[in-house]
C-alpha cells in the first residue's frame, strides 16, 4: 500500500510541476500554434507542450480520482478554506456561462481547481514531506525563473542610464510577456521568506543563506516594487518581533538582512552614476574642450558638455523608478471605479474567470476588483470569507500556538508568511485571484495551515 501511494505522490508531484510549467501561456495558444512539421522543431512547440502536458495529466487525475470513491471524497476534503475556494470557483463558472466572454478562460479556474484536488490529496495523509517537496519544487522553479530574467537586468545595469524598474521591458527586446518588475520583486520576498523559516543542516545552504537572503532584499530595493517596499520589511520584523532571540541579536540581524540591503542599492547606483561620468568625462576629452592652454580642467566647460539637450539623457542616471504624475495608483482607482459601474449594471453579476479583461481590458490590480468582476458579488463575498478564513488561521499560529518562537514549526511559519504576503499583496494586485504564481504559491500553504489547524482542534476535542 505504501508503494501504491509513493506512485501517486510521484504522480501528484508531476503533474504539480507541470502546471508550474504552464504559467505565462494562455490557452489560446493551442489554436493559435500552426501545426506543421517545421514547428516540431523550434521553441513555439515548447510552449504548445507546457500547455497541453499539465492538461492531460490533470485529465488522468481526474480519471483516477472519479474512479476511486475514498480519492474522490479526500480531493473534496470538507474544510473551510477548500469550501470557499470550490465556491470562488463556482461563481466565476455561473458568470462566465451567463455572459458574453470567451469560454475558453475557463481554462484559468481549471488548474486553480486541479491544485486544490491535489493538495487535498496530499494532506489527508498528513504527510508533512511531501509538503515540503512540493514547496520545494515551486521555490527552485521560482528562483530559477529569478535569476534568468533578472540576469539582463545586472548585465545592462552600468550601461543603462534608466534605473531598474525602468529598464523593464528593453533590456527583454520590449518583449511584454516577460515578468514584470513587481512580479520579480514579489518572487524574490517569496524566497526571501523560505530562507527566513528554513534552515537546513547543509554546509553550502548554511554558507549561502544569508548571502541570498541580502542579494534578494537588494533586488526588491533596485525593483522598487511599492507593495512589495512596504511587505519586505513587515514580514522581516513579523519574524524578528515573534522569534526567540535576544534584541541584541535580533537587532544583528535586521541591519544584516535589511539594512544592509539598501546600503547596497544606493552604493550600486552610486557606483553607476560615477561610471557613466568617467564615460563622459572620456567623450569630453575626446572632443577637446579641455583647456590646452593651462591643461587645467574646466569644471564649467565639463558641466555645460554634460546638461547639453543631446548629452543630458544620455549620461545623466535614473535611481528612482518613474512614477505617473497624473496618478500616483497607476489609475489603479480609475479601473475600480469603471469595474464597478459595469458590474452595477449587469446586477453585480460577473463575467467570469479574465472578467477585469473583459470589462477594462487591463487588469483589475486587486484581489477585491479582480473578483467582482469575474465572480459578481457572489464572488466578492467568497473572497472576502476566504481572506478572513485566512486571517483567523495565521493569528491562531502566529499570535496563540507562537509557532515563529518553536521549533519544528518550519512549515507552518512560512505558510503563515505566504498568506500574509500574497493576501496583503492582493490590495493592490490580483495575487490570487488567479490562476498565476501567487495562486500556485497560496494554495498549499492555505490548505496546510487549515488541516494543521482541524488536526489540533480535533485533538483538542478528544479530552
Amino acid at each position: 500500500m505504501s508503494n501504491y501511494f509513493n506512485l501517486k505522490n510521484i504522480f501528484v508531484i508531476l503533474i504539480w510541476i507541470s502546471i508550474w510549467l504552464s504559467i505565462g501561456i494562455n490557452p489560446d495558444y493551442i489554436f493559435k500554434f500552426q501545426y506543421n512539421f517545421q514547428n516540431l522543431f523550434n521553441s513555439d512547440f515548447i510552449k504548445l507542450l507546457r500547455i497541453l502536458v499539465p492538461i492531460i495529466l490533470s485529465l488522468m487525475w481526474i480519471l483516477f480520482i472519479l474512479k476511486n470513491k475514498r480519492f474522490l471524497k479526500i480531493a473534496f476534503s470538507i474544510n473551510l478554506t477548500s469550501i470557499f475556494l470550490i465556491l470562488y470557483f463556482l461563481t466565476q463558472l455561473f458568470s462566465l456561462m451567463l455572459s458574453n466572454n470567451y469560454f475558453i478562460n475557463f481554462y484559468w479556474i481549471y488548474f486553480p481547481f486541479i491544485m486544490l484536488t491535489l493538495v487535498n490529496f496530499i494532506l489527508i495523509d498528513n504527510d508533512e514531506k511531501i509538503c515540503f517537496q512540493l514547496n520545494l519544487i515551486s521555490m527552485i522553479i521560482l528562483f530559477i525563473v529569478f535569476l534568468k530574467f533578472i540576469y539582463p537586468l545586472f548585465l545592462n545595469f552600468f550601461s543603462s542610464t534608466l534605473s531598474f524598474y525602468n529598464m523593464w521591458p528593453t533590456v527583454y527586446a520590449y518583449d511584454f510577456t516577460v515578468p514584470r518588475p513587481t512580479g520579480l520583486a514579489r518572487t524574490a520576498l517569496l524566497l526571501i521568506a523560505f530562507l527566513l523559516c528554513f534552515n537546513f543542516n547543509n554546509i553550502i545552504y548554511k554558507i549561502v543563506r544569508y548571502p541570498l537572503i541580502i542579494f534578494f532584499g537588494l533586488n526588491i530595493c533596485l525593483f522598487q516594487s511599492r507593495t512589495i517596499l512596504f511587505l519586505w520589511p513587515v514580514i522581516i520584523f513579523l519574524i524578528l518581533f515573534f522569534k526567540n532571540q535576544s534584541l541584541k541579536n535580533k537587532i544583528k540581524e535586521l541591519a544584516l538582512i535589511l539594512i544592509l540591503p539598501i546600503i547596497l542599492f544606493y552604493g550600486m547606483n552610486l557606483s553607476k552614476i560615477s561610471y557613466n561620468y568617467l564615460i563622459a568625462y572620456k567623450v569630453f576629452k575626446s572632443q577637446n574642450v579641455e583647456n590646452k592652454e593651462t591643461s587645467i580642467f574646466n569644471f564649467k566647460e565639463y558641466k555645460e558638455f554634460i546638461e547639453k539637450p543631446k548629452n543630458s539623457d544620455k549620461y545623466e542616471v535614473q535611481v528612482y523608478r518613474d512614477t505617473d504624475p497624473k496618478s500616483f495608483s497607476s489609475f489603479r482607482t480609475l479601473h475600480w471605479k469603471k469595474i464597478f459601474l459595469k458590474i452595477k449594471e449587469n446586477n453585480f453579476i460577473g463575467y467570469g474567470p479574465m472578467g477585469d479583461r473583459y470589462i477594462i481590458n487591463n487588469t483589475a490590480s486587486s484581489i477585491i476588483f479582480y473578483s467582482l468582476s469575474s465572480g459578481g458579488i457572489y464572488g466578492l463575498i467568497t473572497i472576502i470569507l476566504l481572506c478572513l478564513r485566512s486571517l483567523y488561521l495565521i493569528s491562531f499560529f502566529i499570535l496563540k500556538k507562537k509557532c515563529f518562537s518553536r521549533d519544528n514549526y518550519e512549515l507552518i511559519n512560512f505558510s503563515c508568511l505566504i498568506l500574509v504576503i500574497l493576501f496583503l499583496r492582493g490590495v493592490l494586485e490580483t495575487s490570487i485571484g488567479i490562476f498565476s504564481i501567487d495562486y500556485c504559491m497560496y494554495i498549499l500553504p492555505a490548505l496546510f495551515v487549515e488541516y494543521k489547524y482541524n488536526l489540533l482542534k480535533e485533538k483538542l476535542d478528544q479530552f
